[in-house]
């Protein structure tokens, strides 16, 4: 998987201030988010915000692994089999804030193009262990 630059990034245009950025994650087939930066950078430009960037890039080879963390987070929750949600989830958006200090994966499955389930992780980077990096603490679904 190719990490996007922050120069790969776009701004979703609009009335909205400070929106947050998106860039393609080639070789995942999801999206990568990440909140503006606040202020423009010394060459006047805004992008997004280099502290979240960065976690993304820490985060980016545990993909995978917290997505299967995710599924078993709203299994918990949900019950997924009773759902009758056919095939494999994949991940659509993977959003990081460093300053939430939040990384949040949203699902979704091939024959339900209607429905994302999220689940929103507390992130503590400084550790070693990635059961202990990463901690579910929220759900969330959109219709679409």
């Amino acid at each position: 998987m190719r990490i996007p630059t922050p120069d790969d990034f776009r701004q979703e245009s609009g009335p909205v201030l400070l929106s947050p950025w998106y860039a393609d994650l080639e070789g995942a087939d999801c999206t990568l988010a990440l909140p503006d930066g606040g202020e423009p950078e010394e060459d006047g430009e805004w992008r997004p915000h280099r502290p979240s960037y960065q976690m993304a890039k820490d985060i980016l080879p545990d993909l995978e692994w917290l997505r299967e963390r995710a599924l078993a987070f709203l299994d918990g929750i949900l019950s997924l089999d009773g759902l009758k949600l056919d095939g494999e989830p994949f991940v659509i958006q993977l959003t990081c804030d460093a300053r939430a200090q939040r990384v949040t994966v949203e699902l979704e499955w091939t024959n339900e193009l209607y429905l994302r389930f999220g689940v929103a992780f507390a992130c503590r980077m400084e550790q070693a262990e990635k059961s202990a990096r990463y901690t579910p603490v929220e759900m969330s679904m959109k219709g679409q």
